[in-house]
């Protein structure tokens, strides 16, 4: 195959689309991380920079991917990170293969310090991660677990005297300073300089429980449904059905099932940080959150690492969670016998994954 490949333009971005959503399905229901309406302009929003990559026959897309180049911290350092995402094939293209190799050249001249990627467990691509190659190295560096579930739930938690309330336009260096000062202390979580670096991010997003003029945990609800989306793109027979049970289905606080081809409406609970890892702080600003988002959402999602100290906490709770695991990648080095760069404990933003 020849080595066509370069930077996607705008012109691109509704094949790119129509690439993306080209999802296999099974018996039950065919889901797509979706990036209507456009993919190329969803890219262009989000934080860092974006280069949407496309390899072309005959002026047809074979494949695409991006790479998203954002500073993040790293061992408590700022390092230049590049999050590999959107990797597809055009399947029309059934004479090659899925996930070409040589295709990954278009990244070796990225300037970054670090490149890395998620990756779904039942994604065909984990073929690829565990050979040894020329070109290209993983190292994985931990499983991920994506939960959604309905926000009418409620946690237990003991008699506090904390304040839990929403922010405004004032509490931002405050907030700005204690989500750097905590979040530097795990890996991959995002040097924020200002909210303006996060597409449609406002101050009255966040949420603060405090103790006085303490900050002991604060999250966000971010909605960016405008650029990216969770899609039930085609239901099976059972779960049409299953449908039906909607009303039923939520009186036990289980999820509601979408509407088919409908991108589902809901917040990412993002930036979650409890001071010094309190499981008890973390639990009452989770209580708390979920009566927030009750009150306008059916949904609320987050991503954990499986190693995360409240993740335990999803035992009592009634989610439905994909599987998934971050891998380190590397141009340069053989990521099997060299020792990676990430050593800590792993903070993961699903809302930029």
């Amino acid at each position: 195959m020849e080595n066509n490949s370069f930077l996607a333009t705008k012109a691109d971005g509704k094949e790119i689309s129509r690439i993306l959503e080209s999802v296999a399905g099974n018996h039950l229901f065919t889901m797509a991380y979706t990036r209507r309406p456009d993919a190329y302009d969803s890219y262009m929003r989000e934080s860092g920079e974006a280069h949407v990559y496309v390899h072309k026959k005959d002026d047809k897309i074979v494949h695409t991917c991006s790479v998203l180049v954002r500073d993040m911290y790293i061992n408590g350092k700022i390092t230049k990170t590049g999050y590999i995402c959107g990797l597809k094939k055009n399947p029309e293209f059934k004479d090659l293969y899925p996930n070409s190799i040589k295709f990954f050249k278009c990244f070796q001249k990225e300037d970054v310090d670090l490149f890395y990627c998620c990756v779904a467990k039942d994604n065909n691509f984990k073929n690829m991660i565990e050979k040894s190659r020329k070109i290209i190295s993983f190292a994985k560096i931990t499983d991920l677990k994506t939960f959604m579930y309905n926000p009418k739930q409620r946690i237990k938690v003991p008699d506090h005297p904390y304040t839990f309330r929403q922010a405004n336009e004032g509490d931002i260096i405050t907030i700005l300073s204690f989500l750097n000062e905590e979040g530097k202390k795990k890996e991959f979580f995002p040097v924020i300089k200002s909210l303006d670096q996060f597409y449609n991010l406002k101050p009255e997003d966040f949420y603060l429980l405090s103790d006085g003029d303490e900050i002991l945990a604060a999250a966000c609800l971010w909605d960016v449904s405008s650029y990216k989306q969770y899609t039930i793109l085609k239901y099976g027979s059972l779960m049409k059905m299953l449908r039906l049970a909607n009303p039923l289905l939520q009186a036990l606080k289980f999820l509601k099932l979408p509407k088919e081809n409908v991108p589902m409406e809901f917040p990412f609970l993002s930036f979650f940080i409890s001071k010094n890892d309190n499981l008890t702080n973390y639990k009452i600003f989770l209580n708390e959150i979920n009566k927030v988002v009750a009150k306008k959402y059916d949904y609320l999602c987050l991503a954990l690492p499986d190693n995360h100290f409240a993740i335990d906490i999803f035992k009592n709770i009634k989610n439905l969670n994909i599987e998934s695991a971050i891998y380190e990648v590397s141009f340069s080095k053989d990521l099997k016998k060299d020792k990676s760069l990430v050593s800590g404990d792993v903070f993961t933003e699903n809302a930029l994954l």
